[in-house]
């Protein structure tokens, strides 16, 4: 049983960055292994089995319905926001790893992880925000604050878990908002205006 892994979703057009993730994961965490979802078909542009990473498929997870739909309505990169419920859902489900950590694919890992995995031993849930302190008044962008109301507090590029129930209820949550709520589109009405 791996105690410790990491997970990403990418599109084809992304591999580059999933094999420059799972290179420096290796290089500081040999014993962490990385799981990549894939968002789209192989295609024949490449052989899954000469890569350094276990592959997730659409057709692994649960919910195809749902995934046929998202896959109509999402670009390329929303799916790929909207998969991660179902990511963690299937790290959760279809795994026996312990605690996980989501990277954004474009991430370059450049020391051991093993602070951040041990801060799980205490946590269910670990998240990043984008900002620890508040702006002061002579902050550059006047509209910083705005863009985090309308971008999210905290940084989607990670995410760590702890298999317990309170990270089981989260993903669940998490899973339902990404179906319907992985739009990037500031100018839609779910976003908050001026």
């Amino acid at each position: 049983m791996n105690e410790s892994a990491v997970c990403t979703i990418i599109t084809k057009s992304y591999l580059p960055y999933a094999r420059t993730l799972a290179s420096s994961l290796a290089k500081y965490n040999p014993d962490v292994n990385l799981y990549v979802l894939l968002a789209d078909n192989i295609d024949d542009y490449f052989d899954p089995s000469l890569e350094p990473f276990k592959f997730i498929y659409l057709e692994d997870l649960s919910d195809p319905k749902i995934i046929e739909q998202m896959c109509f309505y999402y670009t390329p990169f929303e799916l790929c926001c909207g998969l991660r419920g179902l990511l963690h859902e299937y790290m959760l489900e279809k795994t026996d790893v312990q605690k996980w950590l989501f990277l954004d694919s474009d991430i370059m890992v450049c020391n051991s992880l093993t602070v951040i995995f041990n801060q799980l031993e205490n946590s269910s849930i670990l998240l990043t925000p984008h900002v620890s302190t508040p702006a002061d008044n002579n902050y550059a962008d006047p509209d910083c604050e705005i863009t985090y109301l309308k971008s999210g507090l905290y940084n989607a590029g990670f995410l760590g878990l702890r298999r317990t129930d309170t990270s089981k209820k989260f993903i669940s949550w998490f899973k339902d908002r990404l179906r319907s709520f992985s739009f990037h589109d500031y100018a839609s009405k779910d976003y908050i205006s001026r």
